[in-house]
C-alpha cells in the first residue's frame, strides 16, 4: 500500500482525502491537468494517489508532481503522478490546458513560474502546506488566479455538514483501504 497503515499517517490522509473531495465537488475547475508542488510530501502524494484510483469514474485528467531534483526518483518510484518533473523543469510542461496548482511547499519561487507558465490557463490555484516557509512570499502579485488557502478544518466541517458522520466516515473510510 502506498500509504502506511499506521493511526500516524491517518490526519496527513484526511488532508489528502479533502483535497481530492475538494476538487472532485467543483468539478476540477474544469481543468485536465492538476498539478503538486512539493510532490514528495505525503498529503500531495496521498492526494494524487486518490486521484489516480478514482480516475476511472470521472473525467480523465493528468496529475503531475513538482519535487526537487534530490527527490525526482522516490517521487517517480511512487507511482502516483503520471509526470514527475524537478522545479528547474517547469517551463517545459505543456501549457496548453486548463490546469489546477496544489502548493504543498509554499514557495513563492515556484508559484510563480507555475502562474506565469500556465498563464490564463492556470484556473485555480491554492496552498495547503509550507514545507519552505521562508520562501512563502505572500503578498506578492502573480498572473492568474489569486492562490486560495486550503484549510483541512473548515473543508472538513463543510463535508460533514453536507454528508453527515455516517456517510463522510464511510467515503472516508473507504478511500483509505483503496490506498
Amino acid at each position: 500500500a502506498l500509504i502506511s497503515s499506521s493511526g500516524m499517517m491517518q490526519p496527513l490522509f484526511m488532508t489528502s482525502f479533502l483535497i481530492d473531495a475538494f476538487l472532485a465537488q467543483h468539478d476540477f475547475f474544469g481543468a485536465k491537468t492538476i498539478i503538486f508542488g512539493s510532490a514528495s510530501s505525503k498529503t500531495a502524494f496521498g492526494t494524487a494517489a486518490l486521484l489516480k484510483a478514482n480516475r476511472p469514474s470521472r473525467n480523465d485528467y493528468t496529475v503531475i508532481g513538482l519535487t526537487s531534483t534530490a527527490n525526482l526518483e522516490f517521487v517517480k518510484s511512487l507511482d502516483c503522478y503520471d509526470v514527475v518533473v524537478d522545479y528547474a523543469s517547469v517551463s517545459r510542461l505543456g501549457n496548453d490546458a486548463k490546469t489546477v496548482y496544489v502548493d504543498m511547499s509554499g514557495n513563492i519561487r515556484v508559484r510563480k513560474f507555475v502562474h506565469v507558465h500556465f498563464g490564463e490557463n492556470l484556473v485555480y490555484s491554492s496552498w495547503v502546506g509550507v514545507t519552505h516557509w521562508t520562501k512563502l512570499g505572500l503578498g506578492i502579485q502573480l498572473p492568474g488566479p489569486e492562490p486560495v488557502l486550503f484549510f483541512a478544518p473548515t473543508e472538513f466541517q463543510n463535508r460533514m455538514d453536507e454528508l453527515g458522520d455516517d456517510v463522510f466516515n464511510r467515503q472516508f473510510h473507504a478511500a483509505w483501504c483503496q490506498i
